[in-house]
């Protein structure tokens, strides 16, 4: 058989395996300083994804969506007006950036009756008082600049940037220039990018902190467990290998990390560290049988790695079902999960018996034997009361799993950026302040096509909007504050035009609106100043406002569900196509709905690749277990551990989203392993002994300890989560403890209690 022939060979030519794994380690290792890291939710989707064009094509006419926004508490003195001039003047040197949008940017029209004129609101910075007052004059007689250009006494500065440039980047030019004016305190910079920015930040401290603790964890535990170096060495180095092939692969496949690749290394750590105590515990278990280290590193290995061979494939399986998924980046993890998984177990039955050879032979410890024949005596104790309640048992498990299907009924799918971090992290108190002086954070945009040249130049059309926007406004005060579009402009030239605020509403006729953008043309710049609202031929135009950030029982901000955006921006469409009729067309672009698609994809897709891995996990398995009701009960660890989970997330209140729906593949990753050890061993022993409820009492008391062990392992390691500040870790920590500890019950519990009554295998055995 190929794969004793393997075994025997890392036994007699060790050397030779461990230099071809350190070579392979070494050169994955020199790739992962070119590993790009990426935390902006767009690029979870591929470049082809229609929300990612249309946002594409839209840009291309109303700009960039790419946007810092700045607050200036009491922006209105000379000395930060005057800062406010040197920063934008500093920012127009960057071809990174596109637009600054502030006081200096924007123009005031000084009317008179039947005319006005095209200025700048300010051209230089105000030396006194006066200036000051004439300038919030200006400000205040145009509606459209409040929580745009200013909030009572603060000041607002949007800096736009073009597409392609990364949040780091944009991050880095906006201190860069903040340093450069002396970082002034009462300025606070917000915006989707730069909040992506923050939690790059904690995926760089988490990655270079968490995974290392665990790791540390991990060493502690398995020294308690095998009391020896080569216990500890041994797994821990097996572990690293599967890991640091798995990452170093991505910047050669082209694949970058991100909030869902982000749980790759952990998730290798949980799989590798179930490997490494089922190999070790075989091979401390066989020691007192041999005298010679060969032999017994020959019999340990041949009889484990089969079963971590079977075990790797059924994972690998499960992982790789993800290449079906929409979402490029739950392909992606499928892919690199699979590598790393071949990676550790290849490393588990090749690399450690190598690297054991480099160890004298193991003696056999007193505090070993204690240990053994504790959990000796708990697996008998376990044993007896299955075979003797195994009915009610039975039952326990059915409701059981039955009332946790009914708790996830109500599980919210929902995307929130700012429910990432802790309520008093300065992402979220910046936020909170930039919402408040903006109008909101969380923007919109709804784009209204006429199909006709000139099209929003109807006064019709342009009263829709304007009603639209004032109905909603009235609708939802709580949400929305601002909102703007080609009407706004319109109604201000009117005001201007007439020298009456009584004139600031839409034209009753479309050749006065027609009339006021030719007046402008005078002495503005029509395209360039209503370039945010209207395409260059009137055609296309653009509805843009903000939803405002709300605040929780404790105060905090924080974001709506999606669907609630959602639910308000469905029913302006809907009144605008009512009241403009069929032959115009609206729709919405930018941020939300790549977030409602992205976010649907990834839940929708990640539960049908769950259930796809689960089936490509059984058709593995069933040529493996060789018995259909045995691989069906194989399947009661994953099944319990993933409806449990999603029903105490409802409980806790725990939304679904990136993040959260991979615990899944936790389960599906330790329960199948899990599961497969418990089942292969059953079938070993019963094919020796032909004793069905011995071959299953000295199954639970072989499998469990290791079983048990790796679960205790795994969940101290996880609680090293508990330290991230990126509150997903500290959800991601705390499920995946509760996963380990369903799917290590319910192996260790359900499964034989299952076998108990259905009895598989029967077939020419003695019962």
């Amino acid at each position: 058989m190929i794969i004793n022939k393997l075994i025997d060979f890392s036994i007699r030519r060790p050397n030779t395996i461990i230099t071809l794994f350190g070579v392979l380690s070494l050169i994955c290792l020199s790739q992962i300083p070119f590993l790009k890291q990426v935390s902006d939710v767009s690029k979870l989707a591929s470049d082809d994804d229609k929300i990612i064009v249309l946002n594409k094509k839209m840009e291309g006419i109303f700009g960039s969506t790419r946007l810092a926004l700045i607050t200036i508490k009491n922006g209105f003195n000379p000395e930060q007006l005057s800062k406010l001039s040197q920063f934008s003047k500093s920012l127009e040197k960057y071809p990174e950036v596109t637009d600054i949008i502030s006081v200096y940017s924007e123009k005031y029209l000084a009317g008179s009756s039947g005319n006005f004129e095209v200025e700048d609101l300010i051209s230089s910075p105000p030396t006194g008082q006066q200036e000051i007052t004439e300038l919030r004059r200006k400000l205040a007689s145009f509606t459209l600049y409040n929580f745009s250009l200013y909030h009572e006494n603060d000041l607002d500065v949007t800096v736009q940037f073009k597409e392609g440039i990364t949040d780091p980047e944009m991050f880095d030019i906006i201190n860069k220039e903040l340093a450069a004016i002396g970082t002034p305190k009462n300025w606070t910079v917000s915006g989707w990018p730069m909040i992506n920015n923050s939690i790059k930040g904690i995926m760089d401290a988490d990655l270079f902190i968490l995974v290392p603790l665990i790791f540390l964890i991990i060493t502690v535990i398995f020294f308690y467990l095998f009391r020896s170096w080569r216990g500890v060495i041994v797994p821990v180095l097996t572990i690293g290998v599967g890991i640091i092939c798995a990452i170093g692969m991505m910047p050669i496949l082209g694949i970058s990390l991100n909030v869902v690749s982000n749980a790759i290394p952990t998730l290798l750590v949980a799989i590798g560290t179930s490997d490494g105590i089922h190999y070790m515990a075989k091979y401390f278990h066989y020691v007192p049988e041999y005298k010679e280290h060969r032999p017994l590193l020959a019999k340990a290995t041949k009889v484990i790695a089969i079963t971590i061979l079977l075990t790797s494939l059924t994972t690998m399986g499960g992982f790789l079902s993800n290449l079906l998924s929409p979402v490029k980046s739950i392909a992606e993890f499928g892919l690199i999960t699979a590598i790393g998984v071949f990676m550790a177990g290849a490393a588990s039955y090749l690399l450690m018996p190598a690297l054991l050879t480099k160890f004298p032979f193991p003696k056999i410890l007193a505090e070993d034997k204690k240990h053994e024949l504790i959990f000796k005596s708990l697996a008998t104790n376990a044993f007896n009361l299955i075979t003797r309640f195994k009915y009610p048992i039975a039952v326990i498990w059915l409701v059981f799993v039955g009332l946790s299907s009914y708790f996830i009924q109500g599980l919210v799918a929902n995307y929130s950026l700012l429910g990432y971090f802790h309520p008093q992290h300065s992402v979220v108190k910046d936020a909170q302040l930039v919402s408040d002086t903006f109008g909101g954070l969380i923007e919109f945009n709804l784009v209204i096509d006429t199909k006709k040249e000139n099209g929003l130049k109807s006064s019709e059309v342009l009263k829709a909007i304007d009603e639209t926007i004032n109905e909603f406004k009235n609708k939802y005060p709580q949400d929305i504050v601002f909102a703007t579009s080609l009407a706004d402009y319109i109604k201000n030239m009117s005001q201007a035009y007439n020298g009456e605020k009584e004139y600031f509403r839409v034209p009753r006729n479309d050749d006065e609106i027609a009339q006021y953008l030719e007046v402008y043309s005078w002495s503005g710049e029509v395209e360039e100043d209503l370039k945010y609202v209207v395409n260059s031929d009137y055609s296309v135009g653009r509805v843009y406002g903000r939803f405002l950030l709300q605040q929780d029982e404790n105060g905090n901000p924080k974001e709506r569900v999606l669907s609630y955006y959602r639910q308000i921006i469905n029913k302006m469409k809907q009144s605008l196509e009512n009241k403009l009729g069929k032959n115009i067309t609206i729709f919405q672009y930018g941020e939300l709905p790549m977030w409602f698609s992205t976010l649907h994809n990834i839940v929708d897709g990640q539960i049908k690749s769950v259930l796809m891995a689960i089936a490509v996990v059984f058709i593995m398995a069933l040529p493996i277990l060789k018995s259909f009701s045995l691989t069906m009960i194989g399947l009661i660890p994953i099944a319990i551990a993933i409806i449990f989970n999603f029903a105490f997330m409802n409980i806790m209140g725990i939304n679904l989203d990136i993040a959260t729906s991979l615990v899944s593949a936790m389960a599906i990753g330790i329960g199948i392993d899990d599961a497969l050890h418990f089942l292969i061993t059953f079938k070993r022993i019963l094919q020796d002994k032909e004793d069905y409820w011995q071959a299953l009492k000295e199954t639970m008391q072989i499998t469990g300890h290791a079983i048990f062990s790796t679960s205790i392992t795994l969940t101290l390691g996880y609680s090293a989560f508990f330290f991230s500040s990126f509150k997903p870790l500290n959800y991601f920590g705390l499920l995946n403890i509760l996963t380990i500890f369903m799917a290590t019950l319910a192996t260790l519990l359900a499964i034989p209690t299952a076998i108990a009554i259905i009895k598989p295998l029967k077939q020419g055995k003695k019962i």
